[in-house]
């Protein structure tokens, strides 16, 4: 286990949704959802400078280690949690829940195309599921490993370049790249990525520092979530680390030869978006 990721346990499914939907303080206190341009806008001739400038820091991201506060709604629920988080390309993840008290609720790892799911204190485990799937279950979004890095480094998107630009009223510059597209304006005299959509999901940026947001909004419409709700979740980045050695173990889980098979349904249905999340296994 590498030691920048402290203290990787997991608590049961009962506690992670004891810990999600409890009261929310900075959730309450989230900045409105940004207003972003619409329709054709002017063509843009410097999209691939503008698209360099506002990626270069989060391109230049590796690796991350951080702990993520969550806080957000799902539909008519609140949700809140805190996570530590290690992330590696090639599409490598480890997410580990932590409890307000006691031991901590399950932990997450996944690579490429496969991930896997230990909740210790109910000896359950969900395996070769993809990392997307397993990630929407919990929380609403259907994000695979390398899109939660770059999502929350800034960058929103693997591509290495634009393909085109529109520039809008207000200074905003609207810039396609790989089935994204990032919404950028100068900040201080450089291109900066404030927001971003792709496919189903929508992220904005704030609380820059060295190039990188400490604070990401995720939102979804109800046809991206596995429980059909909207999703709107902020995450505040603590204790950010990039570019850090992470040893292949950290993304491997020793699963207990007594652990109980886990289906995604029964997760969807279990978790704090499921239908059965007031009842215990």
């Amino acid at each position: 286990m590498i030691n920048q990721l402290p203290d990787f346990q997991s608590p049961n499914l009962k506690m992670y949704r004891l810990c999600l939907l409890c009261g929310l303080f900075f959730a309450a206190c989230a900045a409105h959802r940004l207003t972003l341009p619409s329709g054709p806008g002017a063509p843009f001739d410097q999209f691939q400078q503008a698209f360099d400038e506002a990626t270069a820091s989060c391109r230049a991201v590796r690796t991350l280690t951080a702990e993520l506060r969550l806080g957000g709604r799902a539909g008519r629920e609140r949700l809140r949690g805190r996570l530590l988080a290690g992330l590696a390309e090639p599409a490598s993840m480890r997410l580990e829940a932590l409890a307000p008290f006691g031991p901590p609720a399950f932990i997450l790892v996944g690579s490429a195309d496969r991930a896997t799911l230990l909740l210790p204190k109910d000896d359950l485990v969900l395996r070769n599921e993809r990392p997307a799937g397993v990630l929407n279950a919990l929380a609403g979004l259907a994000l695979q490993p390398d899109d939660l890095r770059v999502a929350l480094t800034g960058c929103a998107t693997t591509a290495a370049a634009a393909r085109s630009g529109r520039s809008y009223q207000g200074g905003w510059v609207a810039l396609d790249a790989n089935r994204a597209t990032l919404y950028v304006k100068k900040v201080e005299g450089r291109w900066r990525t404030l927001a971003a959509q792709k496919g189903d999901w929508r992220v904005e940026y704030g609380e820059w520092l060295n190039g990188i947001p400490r604070r990401v909004r995720f939102s979804t419409g109800p046809q991206a979530s596995s429980a059909g709700v909207t999703i709107d979740l902020e995450v505040e980045v603590i204790d950010l680390q990039t570019n850090v050695t992470l040893d292949a173990r950290t993304f491997e889980l020793d699963v207990p030869a007594s652990a109980r098979p886990l289906t995604l349904d029964e997760l969807r249905r279990l978790g704090p978006l499921g239908a059965d999340r007031g009842r215990t296994r």
